[in-house]
């Protein structure tokens, strides 16, 4: 009886060459998950921390552009609203396509504050002018 040594089998088991030509491929699953959802306001930007469990780089994209835009991992508040991303990993040789997850938070409109110049004297029934 033949038997195989271990150097033998790692290569056989982890030469691309022999796994493709015999058609073998791992089927490892993988999940994604996301970090804290940032804060942001209209025209602000925060970061979105999303992994694979493989390890093998997650793609994110944004399910909602009239609200928010993705450069990378930066997120980009463009109006008020609902703010959809959409964490995704493809797989590999070793691991399959993670199933898709959602992270849902609000972009907030930006504070604003109106201040007034002094305040002028004013009797009774007359007129001035004030400026904000």
């Amino acid at each position: 009886m033949n038997k195989l040594t271990p150097i033998v089998l790692f290569f056989l088991l982890f030469n691309p060459l022999i796994l493709a030509q015999a058609k073998i491929r791992f089927s490892i699953p993988q999940t994604v998950s996301f970090g804290t959802a940032p804060s942001i306001q209209v025209g602000g930007q925060g970061t979105v921390t999303a992994t694979a469990s493989s390890g093998l780089p997650v793609s994110l994209i944004s399910t909602t552009t009239g609200v928010c835009k993705v450069s990378g991992n930066t997120i980009t508040g463009v109006a008020a609203g609902t703010c959809t991303i959409q964490a995704s990993q493809a797989g590999d040789f070793f691991y399959n396509a993670a199933p898709s997850v959602l992270l849902s938070f609000v972009v907030v409109k930006i504070s604003q504050t109106v201040s007034l110049g002094n305040l002028p004297s004013l009797d009774v029934g007359g007129q001035a002018t004030v400026l904000a």
